[in-house]
């Protein structure tokens, strides 16, 4: 549905179990959730989330929802698709994507996290305009049922204001508390110039995937890295040996452009 407003459709709004909208204003996209008591997948864009907004709306709570996309919007209006995340609670969520989506807030995502708690298993951030910055916080770190992980690069997890991406790894391959039960790795869209380079990558992610595809106990053995370029480039056989000789063992290992491997 495309700018519609949700009320003004005859539908058996209780009978979806999924639903797209698309160029939505934010007081749309939850109404539209409202309607639907029994929504299992939702993709939706929203425009004009205004710093007031956040009080002026009721927070919007939904037991049922498991699959959630946040999308881009065509609209000129400016892109407000993940500030939505203010004003719901979703308990049962399973998978968040943010495709395309402005604006992407650490401390927004957060709160989410805290008020939702929910048993997530895949979240996937891409492709952003601007900078990421997933901040390995409390809420982050609660996320125990997370067996997938994407994110666009160029990515900074930072914890509190000051880390970057590669303390990830180095927690990563020590702590089994950070995403014990990961079991897929993904940064795309990742190009040299960027701080987090491929090549920077591969030189500090290599031993803590070791570790997880080895035996770090209470962890879950990690199954995929995949880690894509948007240029082609060559990268240092020292760097690509370790992923090598994991590819080799049985894991799921690609490192390339999305056409053509390195590997």
């Amino acid at each position: 549905m495309d700018m519609v407003l949700p009320s003004f459709v005859i539908l058996p709004w209780q009978q979806i179990t999924k639903f797209t909208g698309e160029s939505y204003y934010v007081d749309e996209c939850l109404e539209a959730i409202r309607l639907m008591s029994n929504l299992l997948e939702c993709a939706f864009s929203a425009f004009e989330f205004e710093d007031g907004d956040a009080n002026r709306f009721e927070t919007v709570s939904h037991p049922n929802i498991r699959h959630l996309t946040l999308l881009e919007t065509a609209s000129d209006y400016d892109p407000s698709s993940a500030h939505i995340l203010r004003l719901l609670t979703l308990s049962a969520l399973q998978t968040l994507k943010f495709s395309g989506t402005d604006n992407f807030d650490a401390k927004e995502f957060d709160s989410f996290l805290e008020r939702s708690s929910p048993p997530l298993r895949k979240l996937a951030v891409r492709p952003l305009k601007g900078e990421i910055e997933l901040r390995l916080s409390q809420p982050f770190l609660a996320l125990i049922d997370l067996v997938e992980l994407e994110i666009w690069c160029p990515a900074w997890i930072s914890m509190y204001d000051f880390f970057e991406l590669f303390d990830f790894f180095e927690l990563f391959g020590s702590n089994p508390s950070l995403l014990p039960r990961l079991q897929k790795l993904a940064f795309l869209g990742c190009l040299e110039e960027d701080e987090a380079s491929v090549e920077k990558i591969l030189h500090n992610a290599a031993e803590p995937i070791i570790k997880r595809r080895g035996i770090l106990p209470g962890c879950a053995q990690l199954q995929s890295f995949r880690l894509i370029s948007r240029k082609r480039a060559q990268y240092s056989e020292e760097n690509l040996l370790p992923f090598r000789k994991l590819k080799t063992s049985g894991m799921d290992v690609y490192i390339g452009t999305e056409k053509r491997p390195a590997l």
